[in-house]
């Protein structure tokens, strides 16, 4: 269900007037220090996927459209539309990996979006692995139940590629 915006500015009263954040400031990308850490350190041992998320923040700086919202992990969305949450997996750890999930941290998505994430997890991008060979060489794996997608070492930058292509194709209205 859409979160409902108050636009305008808020009476206080002996105060002067609060403004609304714009729906620019809101649909504007913020990358966190902290996953910036995360992302540097996933590139030590799995560089296709450090490349991935560098190549999805270009994509929020070159189309408006699309949008990040990061702390320790990275939700996207185009528009008013949130498509996924992305969780870097065991960091320290010998073999780290990129989760997908159609569920946004905490259940809480930016104000102004809506749950759109069927339009890429889990179907669209487990037809794109199954395409590329990705179960059968493991290097993604589905659990089904929870619906989440795992991304591992070995993924090919081609896949990658075609997942922000993928991103690119499905995100706008």
């Amino acid at each position: 269900m859409p979160m409902e915006r108050t636009g305008g500015a808020i009476d206080l009263p002996y105060s002067s007037k609060v403004p609304q954040m714009s729906t620019e400031a809101a649909f504007a990308t913020h990358i966190d220090p902290q996953f910036v850490t995360r992302r540097e350190t996933l590139g030590k041992t799995f560089p296709e996927a450090k490349t991935f998320l560098l190549n999805l923040e270009a994509l929020c700086a070159s189309d408006p459209r699309f949008h990040l919202g990061t702390q320790k992990n990275v939700h996207v969305y185009c528009e008013e539309r949130f498509l996924c949450y992305i969780t870097i997996e065991h960091l320290t750890k010998p073999a780290p990996f990129l989760r997908f999930s159609p569920d946004p941290n905490a259940q809480q998505v930016k104000q102004g979006t809506t749950d759109s994430s069927e339009l890429l997890v889990p179907r669209p991008l487990d037809h794109m692995i199954m395409d590329n060979g990705g179960y059968r060489a493991k290097w993604a794996a589905y659990e089904r139940n929870k619906v989440l997608i795992d991304i591992k070492q070995g993924a090919p930058d081609t896949f990658f590629n075609a997942l922000i292509a993928l991103i690119k194709r499905v995100g706008p209205a």
